[in-house]
């Protein structure tokens, strides 16, 4: 009899559902325009308020111009709440790279991204005009 009750008192219970302490996670790079296969780094913190969050994994994910997304790295952030994680790119690109902490032990998930053009970019100049305005000056000549 009391075995049923205890099951009945238990299964009834309303599940207890703890709050997640906000996260912030900031992704910074080295270099604003790095060449195509040279280092740079990805570096950031991550944070619950103003306290650092050391300790935790952080993903970092990429994704190239052509909507391709692959893991990229996974590192730990320091006693800080820091991570640092080098990288080189081979082909020139604009990439987005998203630094992820999956949440966990009472924090929120958190992510942010950054984007970096990775190569030597030329610079295209391109010329528009209205139809409206070269009927113009041919109706002028």
């Amino acid at each position: 009899m009391v075995l049923v009750i205890c099951a009945l008192l238990f299964c009834n219970a309303a599940p207890s559902v703890e709050a997640l302490t906000p996260t912030t996670i900031t992704p910074t790079t080295s270099t604003a325009n790095p060449p195509a296969d040279q280092p740079f780094t990805l570096s950031g913190t991550l944070t619950a308020g103003s306290t650092p969050l050391s300790g935790k994994v952080i993903k970092l994910s990429r994704g190239d111009s052509s909507g391709h997304w692959s893991g990229a790295n996974y590192t730990t952030t320091d006693a800080n709440g820091a991570y640092t994680i080098p990288r080189t790119e081979s082909a020139q690109d604009i990439y987005t790279f998203q630094a992820i902490f999956a949440g966990g032990d009472a924090y929120a998930p958190a992510n942010a991204t950054v984007s970096l053009p990775v190569g030597n970019f030329q610079v295209t100049e391109i010329s528009i005009f209205s139809i409206v305005s070269f009927a113009q000056r041919l109706i002028e000549s």
